[in-house]
């Protein structure tokens, strides 16, 4: 929608307006005495920054107009710095996040051996996913994940950081079931945020009340053999709206188009990482690290990615969260000038797959759509 806006001169200009309007708001907030900004942004913000035309993003075959690393001059702003994009999908804060891990860790453009391979994960409305084999070479994938993992789209989602600090983030087992967890004394949960979610399927099949093919499981006789805590939990299945629901409360619970919403995630996020890891001929064993980005790696445990089948169990104690990771390498480069230029070459070599053009992408994405 954002793209389809921009098609035009003056939604494309309105759209500009907007994100120069909150780069000018930082640019204030810091006093007015930044000599320099540095964005890791998308293509498409990249591309509506500058003014540029994003056609290229719009419509099949995609391709990359503007491929950023490069200094750029806006009017009322100080010089702006754009990390490179890698390819339509994969833009600068993939780059940026990238120059953290390896570059931010020794603080030289010779990132450690042991670094490598590793894969850096950045889930969102949008994931992208890159394979850094060594310091030269890496591959990276981009599937539509939809914004279940930003809370939103959800029955009863919410951001995992709200005013109130009320969003359910975890659950865990109690004496009637599934309870969240992590709220302070007396509060009353307001929404479930992703990871919530993630914790409370978790919990569901644990219990039996929900199987690897994410269906819940509601008929009374395989009910009345689940243990007692499971019986006691299975009173929380109600009709709502049409649809299966396990309510946990009165107002709040997952829905069965919710878990098909988590099982589509799930799935994007197996063949992105099944994709890259046969592309480069390597096994789950051979990756060093799998570094999630963004709020959901803070938050989430990583029992839940495996047992979910997000990730296999060898690779559950190598999951890392890194937070912000666009963030931190975008002000590593404003430090850090120095490293702009192995970054770019090093971004010049990204090869990007696109799984969607493979044969049979979509009987493996069904096939995928499990918690297995």
């Amino acid at each position: 929608s954002r793209l389809a806006f921009a098609a035009g001169e003056s939604g494309r200009e309105r759209l500009r307006a907007v994100s120069l309007m909150a780069l000018q708001r930082i640019f204030n907030d810091a006093g007015n005495s930044v000599a320099e900004m540095v964005v890791a942004a998308n293509p498409a913000m990249a591309h509506l920054i500058l003014g540029r035309d994003a056609a290229g993003l719009r419509a099949a075959p995609y391709h990359l107009d503007y491929l950023g690393g490069a200094g750029e001059s806006l009017s009322g702003l100080p010089p702006l710095w754009l990390c490179p994009l890698i390819s339509p999908f994969v833009g600068g804060d993939i780059s940026a996040g990238y120059a953290f891990l390896a570059y931010g860790q020794e603080g030289s453009a010779a990132p450690a051996e042991s670094l490598y391979p590793f894969l850096l994960a950045d889930l969102g409305t949008n994931g992208e996913f890159l394979l850094a084999l060594d310091e030269n070479s890496a591959l990276a994938v981009s599937l539509p994940l939809g914004p279940a993992l930003e809370g939103m789209g959800m029955s009863c989602g919410a951001e995992a950081r709200n005013s109130s600090g009320q969003t359910i983030t975890s659950f865990t087992l109690g004496p009637h079931g599934p309870q969240p967890d992590g709220l302070p004394p007396g509060a009353v949960p307001s929404g479930i945020s992703a990871t919530g979610y993630l914790s409370l399927l978790h919990n569901l099949l644990r219990l039996g009340l929900l199987d690897d093919d994410g269906l819940f499981v509601t008929d009374s006789s395989s009910i009345s053999s689940l243990a007692p805590l499971s019986r006691k939990a299975a009173e929380g299945f109600r009709v709502h709206n049409g649809e299966t629901a396990w309510f946990f409360d009165d107002s709040l619970y997952v829905s069965a188009t919710d878990v098909e919403e988590l099982l589509k995630v799930k799935a994007s996020f197996q063949l992105a990482l099944e994709g890259l890891l046969s592309e480069a001929g390597l096994t789950h064993g051979g990756l060093r690290r799998v570094y999630l980005a963004g709020n959901l790696g803070l938050h989430v445990d990583t029992g839940d990615l495996a047992a979910l089948g997000f990730v296999p169990e060898l690779l559950r104690g190598r999951i890392v969260p890194v937070g912000n990771s666009s963030l931190a390498g975008a002000e590593l480069l404003a430090a850090r000038k120095d490293l702009r230029e192995p970054l770019c070459r090093w971004a010049a070599g990204v090869r990007t797959l696109d799984l969607t053009a493979a044969p049979g992408f979509h009987t493996l994405f069904a096939s995928a759509m499990n918690f297995r």
